[in-house]
């Protein structure tokens, strides 16, 4: 697992990692001149690993024929919405996106182990919070893969009381709003429900749902939920938090569908 990880991330200090591809996308968009129409997609593995990126990009494509979109998939495995916040500030804004979509469930907000080598050599262990993790050891983690499964099964378990789990979601999702309407950058949050009961203790979809509430997002919000209802769960999952291509494909439909009038107005 290091080795996949760090064939895909990098180490960096505001961010704790990255993925290498976006970033070198990234420049590329910035680098070039073209006044294209730049949609930003921030999430976590829902949105990195998601194909509903791509389908959401071919029914624009479909629909604005003559305009040029790029849609940047910036979503990261083991992101929180701390992350998120700092990956818009940090990258997201040097985009000069035209319009962002955040991505979010409530598997984001436990931490997700990540095993970064950073430029000296050494190893580090960063959960969501790019913090160290005091319970593992860097290096027996790369070289015995007994205690890897041991070690990522103890990190893939939250222990956080869930007032703390709902600050985390709180604070950084009041950041990025406030952030975005600073910047006059349209957006909204792509709400994903988990597609069963998971035991890791996360934070329910009811309470990710009242903390949009509560920062009065309910207009800038896509809930996914009242869609995905209307199947039976096994159809449209892989795993408990990610959909399968049937899934990935209702939810670029729901974006389409939601999003068409704001597009219209700025491609007409």
């Amino acid at each position: 697992m290091p080795k996949w990880y760090n064939e895909l991330y990098e180490y960096d200090e505001t961010l704790g990692y990255e993925r290498k591809e976006i970033h070198r996308e990234m420049k590329r968009i910035i680098q070039d001149s073209s006044s294209s129409y730049k949609i930003l997609v921030l999430g976590d593995s829902v949105t990195q690993w998601g194909k509903y990126v791509d389908y959401f990009k071919d029914l624009l494509i479909n629909r604005y024929k003559n305009k040029d979109i790029e849609v940047v998939n910036a979503g990261v495995m083991g992101y929180d919405t701390e992350l998120e916040y700092r990956y818009l500030k940090h990258r997201g804004l040097k985009l000069n996106p035209d319009l962002v979509l955040v991505q979010f469930c409530p598997n984001d907000f436990g931490g997700t182990p990540v095993i970064i080598k950073k430029s000296d050599g050494s190893w580090l262990a960063l959960d969501g919070r790019r913090r160290l993790s005091k319970l593992i050891n860097p290096h027996l983690l790369v070289r015995s893969r007994l205690y890897e499964f041991v070690a990522l099964r103890l990190l893939s378990i939250s222990k956080k009381k869930k007032g703390v789990l709902r600050d985390n979601v709180k604070e950084p999702l009041r950041r990025i709003k406030q952030l975005l309407e600073k910047e006059g950058i349209p957006f909204y949050f792509i709400v994903f429900p988990l597609l069963e009961e998971s035991g890791y203790g996360r934070i329910t979809y009811q309470t990710v749902m009242g903390i949009v509430k509560e920062l009065d997002l309910s207009t800038h919000t896509i809930d996914l939920f009242p869609y995905y209802s209307h199947f039976d769960f096994e159809m449209i999952k892989d795993d408990p938090f990610h959909p399968n291509q049937k899934g990935q494909r209702i939810v670029a439909i729901v974006l389409m569908e939601k999003l068409k009038a704001f597009l219209d107005k700025q491609f007409n």
